[in-house]
């Protein structure tokens, strides 16, 4: 069954169809800022929450892997070696 659907445009329909068309257009290209991402009150404050959250590896590893790891490069490596890695990292 084909069914035709017929739209009267009128005023409000135009408007509808302003707005649906404004915010299809393409995106502008990434423009670079003087200020850094990070600078932003509200990505900094949740940045740094999902880094101190020990329950999840969103943004940094939990404790247990990061013992884990420690322990795999603790019996790989020399102990001054070990803590010249980890220095560098953090």
């Amino acid at each position: 069954m084909i069914v035709e659907v017929k739209l009267i445009m009128n005023k409000n329909h135009s408007d509808i169809l302003s707005t649906i068309l404004d915010h299809s257009e393409k995106p502008r290209l990434l423009e670079l800022r003087e200020t850094h991402l990070w600078d932003d009150p509200h990505i900094s404050k949740s940045m740094l929450e999902a880094h101190l959250n020990p329950d999840t590896e969103a943004a940094s590893r939990k404790p247990v892997t990061i013992g884990k790891t420690i322990a795999c490069f603790a019996q790989q490596s020399p102990p001054g070696e070990l803590i010249a890695v980890f220095a560098e990292e953090c």
